[in-house]
């Protein structure tokens, strides 16, 4: 259900390089701020400079631009990524060996996700689970970026009933979703 050890390594340092420059940009770091003491800062200034890249995706194209001769492909090639992302409200309906099931809330397509490092299963145990997430496609497949925020809403078992036969049916005409293209 995770990416490998190297893929999940290289995704994660270009998301934090990008996320610094964003907060160094938006005035959420201070300038003096070094990329090592923001490696270290909690979860919470993270999560500030990830919603004020969504808030104004600009930041990725002036990121790009002036740095671009220094980023190797690799890292080009992942943050262009996020010009693909899906952002909202999405059910995760169930945990599969490869992949967590993955309901899109607004469209109702159906998407296969992996973990980064560490297993969705034990950082949010239970299905159907509601989150606030952000998926975008990495290599030839979708990750999640890293962030997810779980609503404290309970899903009743008519609403699960509903979501696992959208997912039948779903599966049933190959319209799962594994690549963002």
């Amino acid at each position: 259900m995770n990416l490998s050890s190297i893929e999940s390594k290289n995704y994660i340092e270009a998301h934090l390089d990008f996320l610094y420059y964003v907060g160094k940009r938006t005035g959420i770091l201070k300038n003096s701020m070094n990329f090592t003491a923001f490696q270290n800062l909690g979860l919470k200034v993270k999560f500030q400079c990830r919603d004020r890249f969504l808030k104004n995706p600009k930041l990725l194209d002036d990121y790009l631009t002036l740095y671009f001769n220094d980023l190797e492909p690799e890292k080009i090639k992942i943050l262009e990524g996020f010009r693909k992302r899906i952002s909202g409200d999405f059910v995760i309906l169930k945990y599969l060996k490869n992949h967590a099931v993955f309901i899109d809330l607004t469209t109702s397509k159906i998407y296969l996700v992996k973990a980064l490092n560490d297993r969705l299963d034990q950082m949010i145990p239970g299905t159907p689970k509601m989150v606030k997430a952000t998926i975008l496609p990495f290599m030839d497949k979708i990750i999640y970026d890293g962030f997810l925020e779980p609503y404290t809403i309970i899903i009743g078992k008519g609403i699960k009933n509903d979501l696992s036969h959208l997912y039948k049916k779903a599966k049933e005409k190959k319209e799962l979703i594994s690549e963002i293209k």
